[in-house]
């Protein structure tokens, strides 16, 4: 509506570092906060929550995050040559690709949830081993 949002009691502190749109839910987004937060809100500015956080404070240069359009607890995000998965919706994440050099410029999910395309100068699709979806 075009109306700025004050959230009584809401502190995220940091700037932030990414957003976008639920790719299952398009009346949401979801928020990465320099200091290692995930945030969800709502785009009619309804509500704003934490999610989770990260303890590791490399994560202060989060560049990319993207959700899997088929389960909105898996969650993708790059920091640099890696990238972390949750599957709780930010409670956890765990490393699940390295790059030997170079950074991770680019990053989406296929439509049906089960690729993740890195761009690092060359697209590379990359799936999970053990993919559940």
């Amino acid at each position: 509506d075009g109306k700025g949002r004050y959230y009584p009691g809401v502190r995220a502190y940091g700037d932030i570092q990414t957003m976008v749109e639920d790719p299952t839910d398009p009346n949401k987004f979801l928020i990465f906060f320099q200091g290692g937060e995930l945030w969800e809100g709502r785009t009619d500015g309804s509500s704003f929550k934490k999610l989770g956080s990260a303890s590791n404070s490399k994560w202060f240069n989060v560049s990319i995050l993207r959700g899997n359009p088929k389960d909105p607890n898996i969650l993708y995000l790059t920091w640099g040559p890696e990238m972390y998965r949750t599957a709780d919706r930010g409670k956890t994440w765990t490393k699940v690709f390295s790059l030997n050099e170079g950074e991770i410029e680019a990053m989406d999910v296929s439509w049906d949830g089960k690729i993740v395309y890195i761009d690092t100068g060359k697209i590379t699709p990359w799936s999970e081993p053990n993919f559940a979806n």
